[in-house]
């Protein structure tokens, strides 16, 4: 029977000794709770209790045979992370100060060309404008985004210069800067929603009249009068063909009439 002095020393006694590579070791139970589906569960425990009688391991707690199994088994968990960034069915990017730090395949093949060549470009160079880019930052700070959540359809645009339909959709990673550092997703609508020539005061109505705002609500969001909003509701009814205000919202979210 082997000793427990001669098992793999996968935990160093001293909380500040820096992870290497494969191992686990620095991880704390709340860091190691996401992990504890039912399968892993069962397979961490099955695998531990072996590798315990082995060496003579008296600590045969749950928090380490959940930390043995992820040191076992880490090696194979990155990978598969990084498989679901890179083909995910939406497109994902990751962004710091509005720069985009990484981004996926299908996020590449919504804005046009190869990922790499995302990699340190600002955001705002696929907004339609410096005012729209300027006009989210803003909607950033305000306090309904002080969750840490944010979601919008917007406009767009390609690498190739066409604007687009997107929905988008965002979460911090710094709750406490608001969206310094977030991921962001974007999924083209283009298909389901027309793309007409909006003002940028246009396009702002016509979001948050898709938001179920009334022309007050719109108007005190905005700061402008509540005949301002009219006359911009006018303008939109008269470029989307709609005849009263329930169709214009059809034809902005791509409702079936």
């Amino acid at each position: 029977m082997r000793t427990k002095n001669c098992a793999p020393n996968i935990w160093p006694s001293d909380p500040n000794t820096p992870r290497r590579a494969g191992s686990c070791a620095g991880l704390g139970t709340l860091g190691l709770m996401q992990w504890h589906q039912p399968l892993f569960v069962r397979f961490a425990r099955y695998r531990y209790r072996q590798f315990a009688q082995s060496y003579a391991v008296r600590d045969r707690s749950f928090d380490r045979s959940i930390r043995f199994a992820l040191c076992l088994y880490s090696g194979y968990l990155l990978p598969m992370t990084d498989l679901a960034f890179e083909f995910a069915p939406v497109g994902i990017a990751l962004l710091d100060q509005r720069v985009i730090q990484r981004c996926n395949q299908q996020f590449a093949e919504t804005f046009g060309g190869d990922s790499s060549s995302y990699v340190g470009l600002p955001i705002a160079e696929l907004y339609p404008s410096q005012e729209d880019f300027q006009r989210i930052g803003d909607r950033l700070q305000q306090p309904d985004a002080q969750s840490g959540h944010y979601n919008d359809e917007r406009i767009m645009r390609r690498r190739d210069g066409d604007l687009f339909w997107c929905r988008v959709r965002g979460r911090s990673l710094t709750p406490e800067h608001h969206f310094r550092s977030g991921v962001w997703s974007f999924a083209d609508i283009s298909d389901d929603r027309p793309l007409v020539s909006l003002t940028p005061r246009e396009r702002d109505v016509a979001i948050l009249t898709c938001r179920g705002l009334s022309a007050k609500e719109i108007g005190a969001e905005l700061n402008l009068s509540y005949r301002t909003i009219e006359t911009h509701r006018a303008h939109l009814l008269v470029k989307f063909s709609a005849r009263k205000l329930p169709e214009l919202v059809a034809k902005l979210t791509g409702m079936p009439l």
